[in-house]
């Protein structure tokens, strides 16, 4: 690991613990919701968006028994938004849209995972994100934390 990162990359594995292959997997971004005073509202404006697997560089995938593939969910680069003063975490995938782009905060993202002979799945993810970058790995762990659990 590098101690100047220019970036970061968070990936979310999947495993598949079924007896036969999982064929056409699909893992979206189904909605986002920004914590506030009053808790989690969702963000209107965001559509829902296919994840990419990651090394594949493609929506779908099949996945063996036992094994584990990743999705690129999302990154972080070293890159200063000036009207905002601070450094932008993007969704994946969805370059050139402001939907996609978290300013610090904490958030909750609904994952929907598809495959063509499974059932789907969904889970919960919770963003904690200061809004400040760090190129050494464990101090820019303190900035940006993803959760299955809630950090409020």
């Amino acid at each position: 690991m590098t101690e100047n990162a220019k970036i970061y990359y968070y990936h979310l594995g999947v495993r598949n613990k079924g007896r036969s292959t999982a064929l056409n997997c699909r893992g979206y971004v189904d909605s986002i919701y920004e914590y506030k005073d009053a808790g989690y509202e969702r963000i209107n404006n965001f559509i829902a968006m296919p994840i990419y697997w990651a090394r594949e560089n493609r929506p779908e995938t099949f996945i063996e028994p036992e094994q584990v593939k990743f999705l690129d969910l999302a990154k972080v680069e070293d890159t200063y938004d000036i009207v905002r003063r601070e450094n932008i975490f993007k969704i994946w995938f969805r370059e050139y849209s402001d939907t996609d782009r978290l300013y610090s905060g904490k958030y909750k993202i609904n994952i929907i995972l598809y495959a063509e002979n499974a059932k789907s799945l969904s889970t919960s993810l919770y963003i904690n994100w200061s809004g400040r970058w760090k190129a050494k790995y464990s101090d820019m762990l303190k900035e940006l934390t993803i959760s299955d659990k809630p950090s409020i």
